[in-house]
């Protein structure tokens, strides 16, 4: 979190949801409190009682909300229970612990106040703004959201949640946030929304959107009229320079950067960026003179110091920029910038030596980054490897899951076949019937064999074996993957068509080309779910060493966009859940077969074509 967003943070922190009431008196050792010290005295007595014991309050500290002087005797009492101390005064005690950046303490006094039903909003946003300061996220959003529970629509909390999402990179959740709170009626919330709006469309790289957002906010937030504006117009001011910057529209950057440097509290961040920023237009006097004002406040910064020795290096002042990249290289050796300056500098007074010294030990560094890549690569790698069996597991279970639905089909269509067959046999038999029995019997056998073909197929789906030199009949690898859909294809009215596929063979694996044809047809047959005309095509064409097979069907085909990722692991369209890993493994299966697959054709509303291409067996019948 930069220090424009500490000081927002600050800002937020310190609004409680309600003022203290009025005629409320705050006693420390029966002495009326006037100062901001005596405050931050009687803050740390109370936080010494919290720490000990507690949401207490030490006895000589009350408060007092008609004018009777408290006894200074009184008993210890949970703060809960005492009116003795109101906890909307300890609110501002503690907003005021943490504008002073004394943010521990700032917990202290909120966690002591947090369960009271009137303070609970207040504390947890006090709190969350504080976790947020200290960069735990998580717990920052968890405060923010309890706030919002106990108060829904608390702008204050909506705020800090979208800052903190953003911070994590949740930029779905930010903008939901943030959108909640530019609806608010409040000038100031509808600015601070769309200001947060603005930040996530900037980190998604939506530069025009974002200037937009941030222009809006600008118009709507109600700035008080001070000779020195406040952080948040500053911040403002910065955060839509930044867009514009990347917008190349540098003429309304700069003006909106000049604004905001003009009016930062002292030469800094905002104000390297715009001497950043003439040094590119090469302003060489305004760079310059921007750079040398953050120098005065702070000698040793070293942006700052390559700064001004670009300017030289511009102005060809070559001596002069030679001393200021000297500056940055006397404190590190590691500044790739003014490593890089001395070498143009070297180069330009023509010392050639030099500069190619300079440009070696520039090289040097980035031999460091390249070795941690190299690492990072490896870690990669392995990680990769894990990835791979996972996924390698994961085939066999999505080769089975798409299979599930047709084996069950299968499965109770022949123990029909036979449990009637079995049933009409025994009725015979008791009527004395021994003509039918035989029939009875053959289609009892005829189920017992498809039962036994299809946990065959089963069974060899099971298999993470793949051969690659297998030579497989086309013919009989379409039946089988068939084998476990003609039920589901028949009561849906889908016609199969196969065509030109006799007598072909390819060299792969039978069980894994069996596969690929299933998830195909499990595939095509989801397509063609509310298709007018219901046809899947199965069709071979032989050429040369190759054999291309085509899977057509006509049902709602791709658009660009989907096509584009459809092979990809984990994308699905399906709005049933699917895995997304039917085509990915049927991609992957072809391709250990020493084949290929591509999606060959596909529009809205008119169908796909996927196409397989596998080595074409020798000695096949060619005809």
């Amino acid at each position: 979190m930069d220090a424009e967003t500490t000081d927002s943070a600050r800002n937020a922190a310190s609004t409680p949801g309600a003022d203290v009431p009025e005629g409320t008196r705050l006693w420390v050792d029966g002495r009326l409190i006037t100062s901001s010290t005596e405050v931050s005295i009687a803050l740390q007595r109370v936080h010494a009682r919290v720490k000990q014991r507690g949401p207490r309050v030490d006895k000589n500290l009350a408060l007092d909300a008609g004018g009777a002087r408290p006894n200074k005797k009184a008993p210890e009492a949970p703060l809960a229970e005492s009116g003795d101390v109101d906890p909307l005064a300890l609110l501002q005690i503690a907003g005021d612990l943490f504008q002073q950046l004394r943010v521990k303490e700032a917990i202290g006094i909120y966690e002591s106040i947090a369960s009271i039903p009137k303070a609970r909003a207040d504390a947890n946003a006090g709190l969350g703004w504080c976790y947020l300061h200290l960069r735990d996220f998580d717990r920052s959003i968890r405060r923010f959201e309890e706030a919002l529970d106990a108060q829904p629509g608390f702008g204050r909390a909506l705020y800090g949640a979208g800052i903190a999402l953003l911070e994590l990179g949740r930029l779905e959740e930010a903008a939901s946030y943030a959108q909640r709170l530019a609806g608010l009626p409040s000038k100031e919330e509808r600015a601070r929304g769309l200001y947060v709006l603005g930040l996530v469309d900037r980190a998604g790289g939506a530069w025009e959107q974002a200037a937009a957002h941030l222009e809006e906010s600008l118009a709507t937030y109600p700035h008080r009229r001070k000779a020195q504006p406040g952080w948040s117009e500053i911040r403002h001011r910065y955060e839509l320079a930044l867009c514009y910057r990347e917008l190349n529209d540098l003429e309304r950057a700069l003006e909106h950067l000049a604004w905001a440097a003009r009016h930062e509290r002292k030469p800094g961040p905002i104000a390297i960026d715009l001497a950043k920023l003439y040094l590119e237009l090469k302003r060489y006097d305004d760079a310059e003179t921007k750079f040398q004002a953050v120098l005065k406040h702070d000698p040793r910064s070293l942006p700052a110091l390559v700064g001004l020795g670009r300017v030289h290096l511009g102005r060809e002042d070559y001596r002069g920029a030679i001393q200021s990249f000297s500056k940055v290289l006397s404190r590190t050796r590691s500044d790739l910038d003014a490593l890089k300056g001395m070498a143009d500098c070297y180069k330009g007074l023509g010392d050639l030596d030099r500069a190619a010294g300079y440009l070696e030990q520039l090289g040097q560094l980035y031999k460091m980054p390249r070795v941690q890549m190299e690492k990072r690569l490896q870690s990669l790698q392995k990680e990769r490897q894990m990835r791979d069996a996972e996924l390698l597991r994961m085939r066999n279970i999505a080769a089975l899951n798409i299979m599930a639905t047709g084996i069950a089909h299968e499965l109770r269509q022949p123990l029909s076949l036979i449990r009637l067959a079995a049933q009409n046999a025994r009725l015979d038999m008791k009527k004395g019937i021994t003509s039918n029995v035989d029939a009875d019997l053959a289609d009892i056998d005829e189920g017992i064999v498809r039962l036994d073909k299809v946990i065959t197929l089963l069974r060899d789906a099971a298999t993470d074996e793949v051969a690659t030199d297998e030579i497989v009949e086309l013919d009989a690898a379409i039946d089988a993957a068939r084998l476990l859909f003609d039920a589901q294809l028949g009561l849906r009215g889908i016609q199969v068509l196969v065509e030109h596929t006799r007598g072909v063979r390819v060299l792969g694996s039978r069980v894994a080309l069996q596969q690929v044809l299933s998830s195909l047809i499990s595939n095509a047959r989801d397509a063609l779910a509310e298709a007018q005309v219901k046809k899947i095509r199965i069709s071979a064409e032989q050429e040369g060493d190759e054999v291309r097979i085509d899977v057509s069907d006509t049902g709602a085909g791709m658009s660009e966009a989907v096509r584009e990722q459809a092979l990809d692991p984990f994308f699905t369209t399906k709005k049933s859940g699917g895995m997304g890993l039917g085509l990915y493994f049927c991609y992957n299966l072809v391709a250990r077969m020493k084949g290929t697959l591509r999606i060959k054709e596909t529009s809205i509303g008119r169908g796909t074509t996927i196409e397989i291409q596998l080595r074409r067996a020798e000695g096949e019948d060619r005809g």
